[in-house]
Formats: C-alpha cells, structure tokens, sequence
C-alpha cells in the first residue's frame, strides 16, 4: 500500500511532464514548419532530443525542435528552469532538483565500501577519544582531504555514542567553527556526550551538493530558478565532490565507532544551514533531527518537504543576518502553517555572531530529542 500512496503524486508529476513536452513540443513545430529558422528550408532540423542523465540510470525523449532549442534563450531556459525540477521530482531516486544528479543509495554505498577499504582497527589510533585531525585521499584524485572528530574523552570505549555533523559556513574549513569561542563546540560535544564529525566538503565553498546561495533563500523563487539553471550545471564536479566528502567522512565515523543510530543529527551555520536542508532531506534515513543555522537556502517548489515532514528541525537565526533574516521568517512561519516539526530561534546578533548565541540551545534541542526517543 505504501507503494501506491508514492505513485499517485509521481503520476501527476509525469502528467504535468508530458503536457509541458506537449506544448513545447506544438509551439515549436509550429514556428519550424511556418518558417523555418536560421534560413533554413522549413522543418528541416525539427528532429528529436534526449535529455539524458538528468538522473542516474533515468533517459527521456522529448520529441522537442533541436533547431529551435539552440536558437531560441527561451526555449533553452525551460528545460533547466520548468523541466528539469519536474523530471527530479518524478525519478523518485531521492535527487533534489537544486542539487547534485547523485543518487543517494548508490552514494551510501560507495562511502560505505570506501569506509571499510580504508579501515585499519589494528592502529593505535583506531578509535582513539578526543580531538582528531585525520586525511583521506579522495577517490579518483590526487587530493587529500582533511576532515576532524571529537570523541568524548569520558566515552568507555564500548557504549554506542550519539553523532553529530557539522557542516561550516562559506569561505571556511573543517577546523574553524571547532575551534571558534575558545573551542565551544568541542566543550559542548564532550559535555553533552556527542561524537562530533566536521567535514571540508571538498573545498571551503563546495556547498555540500546544493547549489543555492544568497540571494536564493526561501521565498526568492526567480533567483533560485536561476542559479538551478546556472549554478548547477556550471558548478556540477565541485558539488558532486562537496557531497560525496561529506558522505565518505560519515561513513568513516561509523564504521569506525558504535553508533547510535537513532541517535544521528545534522546541523551547519550559512553555506552550511543550506547543505543541513539539502542533505537533511535528500538521507533522512540517517537523521533524527537537523539544525540549519542562519541559512534558509531552501527552493520551496521542488524540494520534497515530505521527507522531513516528521524530522523535529530546530531552525535558527540572528536579527542582524539581513540577507536571510527575511527568508528564515518566511520560511518557519509557512512551515508552521504545513505543521512541520519545528522550534524557531531568533537572537540579536549578526549573521556569524549568532552561531557562539544558539549553539547551547541546538546542543540541548538533540538532548530533547534523545531523551524521547529512548
């Protein structure tokens, strides 16, 4: 039965796919067949178009114009902009259409089979407490790429830990947020008992998969369809990498240390509030509950809202974070009106000075969450 409920809407997605190529497809062999483009004879470079490798695995026929698709910006921005976030929506394969084309079950099991190839428990150092700074040669490329954890210097050593993932802001690494207000971070995951994971991303502006940035928060509908359009595409390896850096160091920190599964939380400040939406939804699986900081990076036509739609989201920002300080309240407030699971926080600080301000609370937002599960 479950199977059904997911059909249905996927079904109207096609339907809506299949009038859209309708349309195109009647305007455009109108335009051809009245008078031809470029100068040429009428119709005569009217042939069929494959938007292949929207998705992993997934190939559709258009039966769209070429000549005009290559003539016409128009055209050209409809694919992107009205096309691409419907087939997205439609595969069903856990793609987000302001993301990456990667599919996140052949991803996990990538970063998984990485994660015990690269495994050495007979080290010293094989889940060592306390903080760690540790490398990894990025698959496919001669770059190695840091990333850090803390573990619980109080940790037995045998007891399953509750983890959380720390995604930083843009321009920033995987050390800075840790080692920010005298350490607050590391003081609060060894206070609160958290195995705590902060990876690069593949680079300081890697996004983490997602290709929103400002002014794209929620409620800016134009500038999101355009950086869907431009960004994506443009920034495609960068942010293919950005994800699978983020996975690969997850799944090194748990097959490394018992973990609790059910015990698993997302959190990141800007670049990385948008990379805690983007990833929050697209492995639910992983989280119990997420906390974006100071980034509403969030297209509310295609993202899939029902994948978090039972996650508890603790969302937070500063009021004088003026770029997103109007998307946040946007955004929270139409969530409410959904009935999402969400705690809104608002502090008087700027948009880096909030992080040191809510920490604390984002710390005891997963206590609460910990302690309703058990």
């Amino acid at each position: 039965m479950e199977g059904n409920k997911g059909e249905k809407p996927r079904l109207a997605i096609w339907i809506a796919i299949i009038a859209t190529m309708t349309a195109i497809t009647e305007i455009c062999q109108g335009f051809c067949f009245a008078g031809g483009l470029d100068g040429n004879t009428p119709g005569q470079y009217t042939r069929s178009v494959y938007t292949s490798g929207i998705h992993d695995g997934y190939i559709m026929p258009c039966s769209v114009p070429y000549a005009l698709l290559e003539s016409s910006d128009m055209m050209k921005a409809l694919l992107p902009v009205v096309l691409i976030p419907l087939f997205a929506m439609a595969q069903g394969d856990g793609s987000i259409a302001f993301g990456t084309r990667l599919a996140p079950k052949t991803q996990i099991a990538a970063s998984q089979q990485l994660a015990k190839s690269l495994a050495k428990p007979v080290e010293s150092g094989w889940q060592a407490k306390g903080d760690q700074r540790k490398t990894y040669r990025f698959p496919g490329t001669e770059t190695d790429l840091p990333y850090r954890i803390y573990v619980p210097t109080t940790w037995d050593g045998k007891s399953k830990l509750a983890l959380i993932l720390m995604l930083h802001g843009g321009g920033s690494n995987e050390s800075r947020y840790l080692d920010s207000n005298n350490k607050q971070l590391l003081k609060l995951a060894e206070e609160h008992g958290y195995l705590l994971v902060s990876p690069l991303g593949w680079s300081p502006l890697g996004a983490f998969g997602t290709c929103l940035r400002l002014p794209a928060v929620f409620g800016q509908a134009a500038a999101a369809a355009e950086q869907r359009a431009t960004a994506c595409p443009r920034d495609a390896q960068t942010l293919e990498r950005s994800e699978q850096d983020v996975m690969n160091v997850l799944e090194f920190a748990l097959n490394e240390y018992p973990v609790d599964r059910s015990a698993m939380f997302l959190m990141g400040h800007s670049m990385g509030s948008g990379g805690t939406w983007y990833l929050g939804a697209k492995y639910a699986e992983y989280w119990k509950a997420i906390a974006p900081m100071s980034g509403p990076f969030v297209e509310q036509s295609t993202y899939p809202w029902d994948r978090i739609r039972k996650m508890p989201i603790f969302m937070t920002e500063g009021t004088g974070a003026i770029p997103s300080l109007e998307g946040s309240r946007a955004m929270q407030q139409w969530m409410k009106e959904q009935g999402f699971q969400l705690e809104y926080k608002e502090v008087d600080a700027d948009h880096g000075g909030m992080v040191p301000l809510v920490l604390p609370a984002v710390f005891e937002f997963f206590d609460r969450q910990r302690k309703a599960s058990r």
